[in-house]
């Protein structure tokens, strides 16, 4: 599970490139293409894991325990220490970890006993204790707090989410209370209605 900590005080991208491509002349939609470059981005970082801007996020999972065998017959097992991985990019710092453990305590793990490593693929960060359930782990992410450091390829996924938002836009109730927050996590009719077809 992955929460919001705080939002990016800046757009992802500035309004005046989002008219020129969605070729509007006027700033008439302002307020409407505000909402829903905010919901772009976070339904981008929703699905692909790529957050444009600079926020806090908090990761709730369950810990994956490892156990390989030796080549031999009845060799020992080996327990490896648990971890869990991290489908999100660019991982600026990792804040606090917390272990959930098997007793029902929480415990902050010191950051001499944790470790994120990264090759290909997902981030894995390894948690060195036995004992423990689930991790919560609180993260800073974001490419920087201005639009012009967020790579090319992302910005321009951003602005294809709000052209297919802007084709819907006579279904949108555009106030305060819909967006970011319940559109973007495409909660309740909005996830049925449209989970499958942005």
């Amino acid at each position: 599970m992955i929460q919001l900590l705080d939002s990016p005080l800046q757009m992802a991208l500035p309004l005046n490139e989002v008219r020129a491509y969605l070729k509007i002349l006027q700033p008439a939609e302002d307020r409407l293409l505000t909402h829903l470059v905010k919901t772009a981005a976070a339904l981008v970082a929703k699905r692909h894991g790529h957050y444009a801007l600079t926020q806090r996020v908090r990761v709730t999972a369950p810990l994956i325990h490892d156990v390989t065998r030796g080549l031999r017959r009845y060799a020992r097992l080996f327990y490896h220490y648990p971890f869990i991985t991290l489908s999100l990019y660019p991982i600026q710092s990792v804040e606090q970890v917390e272990v959930l453990r098997r007793d029902g305590k929480r415990r902050v793990i010191d950051p001499r006993f944790w470790s994120l490593s990264h090759t290909r693929g997902p981030h894995r960060l390894t948690i060195k204790v036995m004992d423990g359930a689930s991790v919560q782990v609180d993260l800073t992410v974001g490419y920087g707090g201005e639009p012009e450091a967020i790579p090319i390829t992302l910005r321009q996924q951003i602005l294809f989410q709000v052209g297919k938002l802007y084709e819907k836009r006579d279904d949108l109730l555009v106030e305060d209370a819909l967006f970011p927050r319940q559109l973007s996590l495409l909660g309740g009719e909005w996830g049925g209605k449209w989970g499958n077809d942005l």
